[in-house]
């Protein structure tokens, strides 16, 4: 029987002949993106986390076979993408708030939904949400002024979950 001939590995950037420091310097590098894309990660997965996941959710579905965007799916259901229209309509509006808030109150703060012109804000802190039910008319005033169609705003306190 004979053998079949031993192939060699491909040469690499490291198995070349790259001298010490030049090796090094690539290693560093190498290192370093490295670390960059842990880092981003580790941060992905603790944005996710705070969203209530337990692992990153799937970023496409399947419809039809098809390999879909989740987004692309929901905006083609009619009733999901209504809702989906809604929900970036109140973000926008937050958004409209974001220079009349101070920072404190608007991380504590989600947007809710809007119906016969009252919109709803959801707020985590029974301190925060007073604060803003005093400011309430001005914000009204300043979201009518850039077009939306509110007349009040209502304020509720989210229970904490945990």
């Amino acid at each position: 029987m004979s053998q079949a001939p031993v192939k060699k590995p491909p040469q690499t950037a490291l198995s070349s002949g790259l001298k010490g420091e030049e090796l090094s310097a690539l290693k560093a590098d190498i290192k370093a993106h490295a670390d960059l894309e842990s880092a981003q990660r580790q941060k992905t997965l603790q944005a996710y986390r705070s969203l209530g996941y337990t692992s990153p959710p799937k970023a496409k579905s399947m419809i039809r076979g098809q390999s879909v965007d989740a987004l692309k799916a929901a905006q083609s259901a009619p009733g999901l993408a209504q809702l989906i229209g809604q929900a970036q309509g109140a973000q926008k509006r937050l958004q409209a708030l974001k220079s009349l808030l101070p920072a404190p109150i608007l991380n504590q703060l989600s947007a809710g939904p809007i119906e016969d012109g009252t919109w709803v804000l959801m707020i985590k802190s029974a301190a925060a949400a007073n604060k803003l039910r005093q400011m309430a008319p001005a914000m009204s005033a300043h979201l009518r002024s850039q077009g939306w169609p509110i007349q009040s705003i209502q304020i509720k306190v989210i229970q904490g979950t945990g």
